[in-house]
This record gives C-alpha cells, structure tokens and sequence, in this order.
C-alpha cells in the first residue's frame, strides 16, 4: 500500500474590521508561512493600518479592539489522496441506484409537461 504521511498545511487567515474573513495563502511549512506574515505586517506598517496577529510568537503593537486588520496563521493535517475503491464504499450502489430511479422519474416527469403545453393563440 502507498507510504500515507500526513503533512500540515499552514494558512494565514485574516479578514478587515468587519469583512468576511478569507485566506491569504497555503503553506506545507511554518517558516514560509511566518515569512509571509512578516511580509503582510510591513506593508501595512508601511500603509499605517493597525493590524492584530492571534499567535503567540507575535507581539502586537495594537489591540485586538483598536485593530483595522486580523491576522492569524492556523493549520490542518492534510492525509495525500487515496486510489478509490468501490468496495470500501457500499453506500455508493444505493446512490447510483437512487440516481437512475430519479432520472427515470424526471424524464417521464419532463415528457408529461411538455404534452402539456398548449400554443397561446392560433394562424
């Protein structure tokens, strides 16, 4: 079977004053992850926005109340995809039976409106 290492994914999360949050990038390693953050902090010093960053290496300048922009990095473990198999999967038969069922339904469903249709005025 393949070698499954699972590795972290790294993102810096951030959002403005009372926007919807997003993220700014995706990374395999901390370090590049901090270095982007860094970068991100001296543009906005050089801009003059205050700015808050929710990890513990940081020393914020501004608090949180006080801050135009939130920063934080967070992390997952992310596991390499895997061959699928059908077998692992048994739920799968019934929605491919489901599925039919249903498309058989909507089309016989789509033939009976379309008889149905009556012209508006006549030539």
């Amino acid at each position: 079977m393949e070698n499954l290492k699972v590795k972290t994914e790294y993102i810096i999360y951030t959002y403005f004053k009372n926007a919807t949050p997003y993220i700014l990038g995706s990374f395999f390693n901390i370090n590049q992850a901090k270095l982007k953050l860094y970068e991100i902090i001296e543009n906005d010093k050089e801009r003059r926005f205050k700015y808050y960053v929710d990890n513990d290496f940081f020393e914020n300048p501004y608090r949180l109340e006080n801050a135009e922009r939130y920063y934080c990095i967070k992390f997952r473990e992310v596991m390499p995809y895997k061959k699928y198999y059908e077998f692992e999967h048994e739920e799968t038969d019934v929605n491919a039976k489901n599925y039919a069922k249903l498309k058989k339904n909507y089309e016989k469903q789509k033939k009976r409106e379309s008889e149905k249709i009556i012209p508006f005025f006549t030539i």
